[in-house]
This record gives C-alpha cells, structure tokens and sequence, in this order.
C-alpha cells in the first residue's frame, strides 16, 4: 500500500463564501445552470397565477423544452383538475414568453414534491 504524503504548500483551504457572491461570479454551465432555475421558478410563478389557488400550488413547471412543458402535481385528481385549465395556462405561457408556439403540456405526478394538507 502507498503512503500518500501531503505537504502545506498542497494543500489549499477555501473559506465560506455567501451564496449571492457565487451567483453574481458564476460562469459557464453554473451560470447557466442559475439561469434556467430562475427562469422555471417564474415560468412556474407564472402558471400557478393562471390556475385557481386550490390547484395552483399544488402544480410546478418541471421543464420546458421546444414546444412542451411539464407541469407536476401531486395526484391523481389534481392531475385531472390540471387537465381543465390546459388552454389557459397555454395562452398565459404564450403571453408570457410573447411567443406564438403551439404548447403540449404534459402532466406527472410526483406525490414528494409538496407538502400534505
């Protein structure tokens, strides 16, 4: 077996830094990656203002790639409620992005997304 020796010149300790620094200083994929998260985040924001309450904060924006957007939820009947407010959330979407795409909405579910009642 080895014996891996260190010395102080290798070693090389970062203390803490805010995470607002990290935003503000990110570069290529992290500043992508900081990007799209926001983006979702409003996107998101965005289409549970279009939906009644009682549905709108049980419904996220998973991703939104081309022409479709994944919205997740958190059963199986607000997967079905969800379903209704389709044409809505599409013409907000297209608003929105001021865009005129043809969205297609796809509807998951992933119960540990958000809290029970």
């Amino acid at each position: 077996m080895k014996k891996i020796i260190a010395d102080a010149s290798m070693q090389t300790t970062l203390s803490p830094q805010p995470i607002n620094k990290l935003i503000h200083c990110a570069q290529g994929n992290l500043q992508y990656i900081f990007n799209r998260s926001k983006f979702l985040q409003e996107l998101s924001l965005r289409v549970n203002q279009s939906l009644p309450k009682e549905i709108g904060s049980y419904c996220t924006v998973g991703n939104i790639r081309g022409s479709f957007l994944i919205l997740y939820t958190d059963s199986d009947s607000r997967a079905s409620l969800l379903r209704y407010y389709v044409p809505t959330i599409i013409r907000d979407i297209q608003q929105y992005l001021k865009t005129t795409i043809s969205y297609k909405i796809k509807i998951r579910i992933q119960p540990l997304l958000f809290d029970s009642d």
